[in-house]
């Protein structure tokens, strides 16, 4: 159900008590223990349109860079013609609800003096970062991580691709961490369904599936392995963390599915045995 707000002026200044926290393309408040207002930045409102950053695509590890980093990370117009994290984007997001039940998609727009300036979102409440996981059992933090996987699975069926899963510095360069969230019975909570972290398309789109699954491969190494950053690592701290793993078959698998442009969410459920 949509659940549009319209705000004046001085409903938005009035938020200031409900501040919650802040990323690189919005501002978050707390409304209450179900609901989230995402107001984004204004200076995000006028974009150039590249397409050629927008296309790029990294191939295998040893194509990245960490210079390279801001094309995975898409902040003006898509090819539909969509601004990501714009209007028609959440619309987007509130219509494929319907066939979307494992992660709580965008709710409704906000509009500030009828324009407009965010989204409504659901608050994960009691719910703790996914890093913090790596302090449980392994067969424990598997669970984890298969519920992941079919949450992720599901998402793309609905040609909505999340880009931006894997481990990152925190807008305020604190504990790394990614757009995933885990409720104290393990279940996973996808977050950042919006803004520039995702992807509304009406038809398979092979770039963004790519890019979903370089984002998601990247999480699940960095779980697994202990590492904050996979793709800020070197070349040489690569090869040394696979041969640190080479006798653990889930995580060779893993790393031999990471370099791999061609493993989709089928490969890696294989991996999990799922």
């Amino acid at each position: 159900m949509n659940r549009d707000v319209y705000l004046s002026s001085e409903d938005l200044k009035n938020l200031k008590k409900y501040y919650l926290s802040e990323g690189s393309d919005g501002k978050v408040y707390k409304i209450n223990n179900d609901t989230l207002y995402k107001i984004y930045h204004t200076e995000n409102e006028n974009v150039t349109i590249n397409n050629e950053e927008e296309t790029k695509v990294v191939k295998s590890i040893k194509d990245i860079n960490v210079k390279e980093l801001p094309s995975l990370t898409l902040n003006f117009i898509d090819k539909e013609g969509t601004r990501i994290g714009k209007e028609d984007a959440i619309l987007k997001a509130t219509s494929k609800q319907k066939n979307v039940h494992l992660t709580s998609l965008p709710m409704g727009c906000i509009y500030v003096n009828g324009h407009f300036r965010g989204c409504v979102l659901k608050y994960h409440n009691h719910s703790f970062p996914l890093y913090q996981i790596n302090m449980l059992p392994k067969k424990l933090k598997l669970k984890t991580v298969k519920y992941l996987l079919l949450e992720i699975e599901e998402l793309l069926n609905n040609n909505i691709y999340h880009i931006d899963l894997a481990n990152k510095p925190s807008f305020n360069d604190k504990k790394p961490h990614s757009n995933v969230l885990v409720k104290y019975n393990l279940y996973p909570e996808v977050i950042d369904i919006d803004g520039k972290s995702a992807v509304y398309r009406e038809t398979y789109d092979e770039q963004y599936y790519y890019k979903c699954m370089l984002s998601l491969k990247s999480l699940l190494l960095e779980l697994l392995c202990d590492v904050d950053d996979i793709i800020a690592l070197n070349d040489e701290d690569i090869e040394y963390l696979k041969y640190s793993v080479k006798d653990d078959e889930l995580k060779s698998n893993l790393f031999e599915a990471f370099e791999n442009e061609d493993t989709d969410i089928k490969d890696i459920k294989k991996i999990f045995k799922l």
